[in-house]
């Protein structure tokens, strides 16, 4: 109907077969010559990409595409024009965020320290990093101690030598992490005793 539309507009028709949608076969040789004319319009309003993959094979498109070519079909020759690059939307990933082993050191007594302590009383230290929920435990000889803050007070131990281990549980008692097993040597002062002298009168 567009077509046809054209050509009445056109004079390709005659006026007395204007009215009429039947007209002879004269006019219908200027109806096919219109009809290719407006095809070649369309085929050329069209925009046709071409590229070369890397097994030889060709591939087309009507839209832009990454590595793709223009092909010029204005002069009936295939002429390949730069595409503009499109634009591609890279999906924006989240921020890879490195999470830390937890490590479990112990920072005091050192290992294969010796204290000496009258008392029995030794300070042993530890620390987690990074810092999580969870509670400490020592294990020293057959005795468990449990700490929040890392720091275990002793008291009244004899002389001897202590090894220990400290692990550090979460809150579903799951151990997180954990220290080698150290030692350390307590050591207290001898108290010797003078013989009484006796003196004579």
């Amino acid at each position: 109907m567009l077509v046809y539309y054209q050509a009445f507009h056109l004079g390709v028709i005659p006026v007395a077969q204007k009215k009429s949608t039947c007209f002879g076969l004269r006019n219908l040789k200027n109806l096919v010559i219109l009809v290719a004319l407006a095809s070649t319009n369309i085929v050329q309003a069209q925009e046709i990409y071409k590229k070369i993959n890397a097994d030889g094979s060709v591939t087309f498109s009507d839209k832009p595409f990454d590595g793709a070519q223009q092909v010029d079909l204005s002069n009936g020759a295939s002429t390949i024009i730069p595409a503009q690059a499109s634009p591609i939307n890279t999906p924006k990933h989240a921020p890879t965020v490195t999470q830390k082993i937890p490590v479990l050191t112990i920072e005091s007594p050192k290992h294969q320290a010796t204290i000496r302590s009258n008392t029995g009383k030794v300070h042993i230290v530890a620390n987690m990093e990074p810092k999580i929920s969870g509670r400490f435990l020592l294990r020293l000889r057959d005795r468990t101690l449990e700490s929040t803050s890392g720091t275990f007070s002793l008291d009244g131990l004899d002389r001897g030598t202590y090894p220990y281990q400290i692990n550090f549980v979460d809150n579903k008692g799951k151990v997180i992490a954990s220290s080698p097993t150290q030692r350390f040597y307590l050591h207290k002062n001898s108290i010797i005793k003078k013989p009484l002298v006796q003196t004579n009168p």
